[in-house]
């Protein structure tokens, strides 16, 4: 399985060493990769609609893309962790998609059909680099799960998607 995080925009040198962290983890358990899409400036739906289709052109084919949103579908640990399993029991490369300060145009992404899904990490509003950490120490915990690894201690009743 190849697992890789798509970005708009570099993070802040502060929160490199954090990304790095993680990456290391989840290299543990496949290939990973992290990419920086240039944003876009100037008025923010057209910013939105633009990272959303450079992101777009990114995704390579057959690549299942979750991307985060807070209007997207929230999940356990557990439950996320099953549909990592599942997607990588079929060998499906999955990316992960963070959208830039002005967030993406989600319509864009329904050109992919069946392979994407929007994410939320949580209902309120994230910072995107720290929408891209969470993201991270998600996927991380995710292949724990799935390993068995005590990294995990949530008491959590294994339901996947909660709405």
């Amino acid at each position: 399985m190849r697992v890789r995080f798509l970005a708009v925009g570099r993070p802040a040198r502060t929160f490199l060493p954090l990304l790095e962290i993680y990456l290391q983890r989840i290299g543990a358990f496949c290939g990973v990769e992290l990419s920086w899409v240039r944003p876009f400036g100037g008025d923010e739906a057209l910013a939105r609609r633009r990272d959303a289709e450079a992101m777009l052109s990114r995704v390579r084919e057959g690549e299942f893309l979750y991307v985060a949103d807070e209007r997207g579908l929230s999940y356990t640990s557990e439950g996320f962790a099953e549909e990592i399993g599942a997607l990588r029991r079929r060998g499906c490369p999955v990316a992960f998609g963070v959208g830039g300060p002005s967030g993406l145009e989600l319509e864009v992404f329904s050109r992919l059909g069946g392979r994407c899904r929007v994410l939320s990490l949580s209902s309120m509003t994230l910072q995107h680099e720290v929408a891209l950490l969470v993201l991270m120490e998600q996927v991380y915990r995710a292949f724990a799960i799935l390993e068995g690894l005590p990294y995990h201690r949530g008491g959590g009743d294994g339901v996947g998607r909660l709405r």
